[in-house]
């Protein structure tokens, strides 16, 4: 699964890498967010790293 995005080269073996991929970089959609601070993220490994 290529990205769409004109300039990015990335490609996924799964759509839903392809998806988280593009909610992150592209389309800055951040889902997850942080009950304590209240910072946002786009993946729940970076918020659970958080």
């Amino acid at each position: 699964f290529h990205c769409p995005f004109p300039i990015c080269r990335e490609a996924f073996a799964r759509r839903y890498n392809l998806k988280t991929h593009f909610s992150a970089r592209h389309a800055q959609i951040k889902s997850y967010i942080c009950e304590e601070c209240g910072r946002s993220f786009a993946r729940r490994y970076d918020l659970n790293r958080h």
